[in-house]
């Protein structure tokens, strides 16, 4: 019985951190991230507004932003993140469109 019970809650801790680091949205990452480090209460909203920037700033920016916020150690350092991948990304897609623009004759 021991050994099932240990079995149990190894099995429950590993589908906790599958979930946390594999199969959870790069959004609901970087927000979880940010929670721990800034000591957020909630993450519904920054999870939305991230949703709302994969949208604008595409989705490798937010990817981007996920995997810098995932090695941060501070607040200071997981926002710098965010906010630098999101704007690399959304620079992206106004160069892009600058370069079109000027390609039409």
């Amino acid at each position: 019985m021991k050994k099932l019970l240990v079995f149990l809650v190894l099995a429950a801790v590993a589908g906790a951190l599958v979930y946390r680091f594999v199969l959870a949205t790069p959004e609901a990452r970087t927000c979880a991230r940010l929670a721990e480090l800034c000591g957020a209460e909630s993450t519904t909203s920054c999870e939305e507004e991230l949703g709302e920037m994969r949208q604008i700033a595409g989705k490798d920016a937010v990817e981007q932003a996920a995997d810098c916020v995932a090695g941060s150690d501070t607040c200071m350092e997981a926002t710098a993140c965010t906010i630098t991948g999101l704007l690399r990304g959304t620079a992206d897609e106004v160069l892009q469109g600058i370069q079109r623009s000027l390609e039409q004759k």
